[in-house]
This record gives structure tokens, sequence and C-alpha cells, in this order.
């Protein structure tokens, strides 16, 4: 198992191997296995399950997003809301988060960009820029969201302290009550940003306030250098 594990977080693995180690993660571990086991498909694949340690290492580690569970439908990457290369319909917490960034950059430029920027739905390009695109639960089973909220909790606590612990000056991003809840395990010296979930947007008829948080400006504040969260470094804007 920890070798498994090793090859798929890379730099990572001596902060997370005293968390593998222990009796709380043999138990996630046997949960997992127990549900395969009867005959329950559980998401993502397990190449993906650590693929948001693999594509964003420790050493660029910058930004901590933390989302709720992978999605449930057969689409999850193991990044926190991404979508894959060939999806075709943006899911909508990954739209919302788009629209947010919009938001943001029509701010910063006096402009409206509604429809004109590229973002990498894959979200690929931000996790090798530093930011770690987290759910706090890593796996799910299919067509039951949250199914793993509870099991991945011990996990997600001890990374948390962990990390906050060991590195210094980080933003950690909680999007929703769930995320929020890891608050009270972040230690040291760090900006955290809260902000309702992006999929809030959706049933409150964008009225949540998620669009408006301002995150995505507020990390490029701070960040230096900043985050592209627009792939395209040229834009034709249309003035506002």
């Amino acid at each position: 198992m920890s070798k498994v594990i090793q090859s798929q977080v890379g730099d990572w693995y001596p902060l997370l191997l005293p968390i593998i180690k222990t009796q709380t993660f043999q138990k996630i571990a046997a949960g997992i296995r127990s549900a395969r086991e009867t005959g329950r498909t559980i998401l993502p694949d397990t190449s993906r399950t650590f693929k948001a340690f693999r594509l964003c290492p420790l050493k660029n580690v910058r930004v901590v997003i933390l989302g709720q569970d992978p999605y449930h439908d057969g689409s999850a990457t193991g990044l926190a809301f991404a979508n894959r290369a060939d999806r075709r319909k943006v899911s909508p917490s990954l739209r919302n988060i788009i629209t947010a960034v919009e938001t943001d950059y029509g701010k910063k430029h006096g402009v409206n960009v509604k429809g004109l920027l590229d973002v990498d739905t894959t979200l690929e390009s931000w996790a090798k820029q530093g930011v770690l695109l987290l759910n706090t639960a890593l796996t799910v089973e299919q067509s039951r969201a949250g199914s793993h909220t509870e099991l991945w909790k011990p996990f997600t606590k001890m990374f948390i302290e962990s990390l906050s612990t060991n590195k210094c000056n980080l933003v950690f991003v909680l999007w929703g009550k769930k995320a929020q809840e890891y608050e009270q395990y972040i230690k040291g010296n760090h900006i955290i940003l809260k902000a309702p979930h992006p999929a809030s947007e959706s049933y409150s008829g964008g009225t949540s306030g998620f669009y408006t948080c301002g995150h995505f400006n507020t990390i490029n504040e701070i960040l230096v250098p900043s985050i592209e969260w627009n792939r395209s470094n040229i834009i034709e804007y249309e003035r506002a």
C-alpha cells in the first residue's frame, strides 16, 4: 500500500507517510476495499485518488483549495472541481468558478470579459502553478454524493494539521461549510479565505455570494508570481 501511494504522491510522501502508517488510515483503506468487494463502484479510479498531490508538488504548493468530494457521476479526475478534457459540458460547480474568475478579471481590468476567458477546465494548469485542488474526501461511491465524507475526515484533519505546521504562508481557500469545518485544523501563519460553495450559486439564483467573493484577485494580490487563472496571455476584452 505505502509503495503504491509513494509512486502517486511524489515529494509529498515524507509528509504523508506518518498519516499512512496510522491505524486510522488503514481503516479508510479497508473501508474502500470492502465497498469494492461488495460490487460498489468507487470514484475516481485508484490511479487518480492522489492526483492532486502528484500534479502540485509540496515544494511548489502556495494555495490549497478545499472542495467536498469527487463528482459521483463518473467524471471525477482526482482534482477538486476539475473536468476531463473530453467533457463537452462543464459541470455546474466549475461553471460557477469560471464565472467568479470572469467577475474578478472584469473588476481588475474594468472590462466585460464574460465568455472571453480561456480557463483550463481540467484545472491542471492551476495545479502546476502551485494550487493544491484537494477534496476533503478523496473518494466517493458512484451516484452517492457525500458517501465517503466521514470516512476521509480523519485523514484530511491530520493532513491539514501536518501541512500547515510544516509549511508557512500558504493561502487556504475554504469554499462551503464542509471545507470550512477544517479551518480549526490550520495551524501557523497562513491566510484563510472563506466563501459559499460554488454550487450554491446554482440553487440561489446567483445570489449566494460566491461570484463576488473576489478570491482570485485576492490571491494574486498576495502571491508573487501571481496565478494565471486564465490560460491566455492576451485577450481581446470587450469594453464594459
